[in-house]
């Protein structure tokens, strides 16, 4: 077979390349790309890794010969700057490579593993029409919300619920979740972050989508057009996400950013003290509201936000990781309900989406509350939640996903005191208002640790199936040294034979 690829062709393969293969293959031939006949006049070029697969279905410029199926180097492809690009497969070891440049041709041998070791590839077999745009929209939107560290399988994904017919992220400090009109998907799943579905593939308003697989092998499969991707589902349980969505009937004070409240959050994220969270507060006051930081050096700044209408937010003095403001602003989430206890910020888009940010347990420095123009009467008291006296001191052991530093309670001493604020507002952790606040928090304590329990023995079974795999690529590279241990056989018996002659 003799296939003809256009200068575009070529630049698409390596495009989809880039967010496919691993930068170093387990296996050589993860390293290339399957070409193979798909139909009369076209071929199909397919990408693959342990976790993910991408099929390409092109319509060469030329397509000559028997048809054949045969591996070539993704590198090889990239590092070539030509018009036009000719790959002959000449034997099951060898492409032969013509780059057509100016009229001019440059021909080369290139040695390629037998195609045989290319990853047999899973045929997701019927997928349902929808609108993909959407789905990978709501996927997007709700992806910035996950946890950044892979090791987190069950929070470093994107969970489908179909109860609720929306996609779900969190990290523990914040959640995001966008609803889809017509949920996609025959069931629940955890959808892992790849480059694919973060950036690469297309948000075209008719695709396909669906998933394959048993139970502790899920995958997902999407196709649109001339390409068809599927990737594995993490076996991991995702959070109880509905439990910390809480009731706003008393979040009363409301505020809406525009594009300018945007830009001023932004201004002041280098201001930020990392040891502070990235702190700054949500002062109210006289129907506005102002932006405070501590700033450095004791020093504090205080911006006005030009075009936020609010509500309700007179004496207003939450704090906030600024950072992570200025990402939910950034993502479309600007309308804000904020309550006067320590509970999460209620964020929505206008259109359904929903985002929770927990706020910051503290309380501003006098010299912020005079730059912001508030004294500290005007502050709400549930903003620093005074102690109760306890028989037995408690040193609280924070859920692993919980937004608040880790700082332990002091001791109380025979007749407690109540504790007297930092010079410069250090955030930290406060005794609850309430007993039974503390009996919820041991609660959900141990059902975490049931759900780290589970999410173990899945973890385990991940391993089993690593193991399973690395043995089944072990064996794979057996069979190819083999192989090429009985070609050198055979030429050494030929050689042999020739000099017996």
């Amino acid at each position: 077979m003799i296939v003809t690829l256009t200068k575009q062709q070529v630049a698409r393969i390596v495009a989809f390349a880039g967010a496919i293969l691993p930068r170093k293959a387990s296996v050589p031939a993860l390293a290339h790309a399957l070409f193979e006949p798909d139909g009369a006049e076209s071929i199909k070029v397919t990408l693959a890794d342990l976790e993910q697969t991408l099929s390409i279905s092109l319509t060469p410029e030329r397509l000559a010969g028997a048809p054949a199926r045969f591996l070539f180097p993704v590198a090889e492809l990239k590092a070539l700057k030509a018009d036009t690009v000719t790959l002959q497969p000449m034997a099951a070891d060898s492409v032969a490579c013509t780059a057509s440049v100016g009229g001019r041709a440059l021909a080369r041998t290139v040695t390629v593993p037998p195609v045989e070791d290319f990853p047999e590839l899973s045929n997701p077999g019927e997928l349902a029409d929808c609108d993909l745009g959407a789905f990978l929209r709501a996927y997007r939107g709700t992806a910035f919300a996950a946890h950044p560290d892979p090791g987190r399988q069950a929070l470093h994904a994107v969970y489908a619920d179909p109860e609720r017919c929306a996609l779900v992220a969190t990290d523990g400090h914040r959640l995001a979740l966008r609803p889809i009109a017509s949920f996609p998907l025959p069931g629940e799943a955890v959808l892992p972050l790849t480059k694919m579905l973060l950036k690469q593939f297309p948000e075209a308003e008719q695709g396909r989508i669906g998933l394959f697989g048993p139970e502790d092998d899920r995958r997902l499969a999407l196709a649109t057009g001339d390409i068809l991707y599927t990737c594995r589902c993490p076996d991991v349980t995702f959070p109880n996400y509905r439990q910390v969505i809480p009731d706003t009937a008393g979040h009363t004070a409301s505020l809406v950013f525009g594009p300018g409240d945007r830009e001023a959050v932004e201004s002041l994220l280098p201001y930020l003290d990392k040891a502070m969270l990235n702190g700054l507060f949500l002062f109210g006051k006289d129907g506005a509201v102002v932006l405070g930081v501590e700033g450095t050096g004791g020093d504090p700044l205080v911006l006005p936000l030009p075009e936020c209408r609010c509500e309700n937010t007179d004496g207003l003095a939450v704090p906030v990781s600024g950072v992570l403001l200025a990402e939910a602003l950034k993502q479309g989430f600007t309308h804000i309900r904020v309550a006067q206890a320590y509970t999460p910020m209620v964020f929505d888009d206008g259109a359904d989406g929903l985002h929770l940010l927990m706020p910051l347990r503290g309380e501003p420095s006098a010299k912020l509350l005079q730059a912001a123009g508030m004294e500290a009467s005007q502050q709400p008291a549930a903003t620093i939640p005074e102690p109760e006296s306890q028989p037995e001191p408690v040193q609280k052991k924070q859920p692993e996903e919980s937004a608040m530093p880790s700082t332990p309670v002091p001791t109380p001493q025979p007749k407690p005191a109540t504790p007297v604020a930092a010079a410069r507002g250090n955030l930290s952790v406060v005794p609850p208002e309430d007993p039974l606040v503390r009996l919820e928090e041991r609660a959900g304590q141990n059902l975490e640790q049931l759900q780290q329990a589970l999410a173990g023995v899945k973890e385990l079974k991940r391993q089993v199936r690593a193991v399973r795999t690395q043995l089944r690529i072990r064996e794979r590279e057996i069979e190819s040294r083999e192989r090429e241990m009985e070609k050198s056989r055979n030429l050494i018996q030929r050689l042999q034979e020739a000099i017996a002659a």
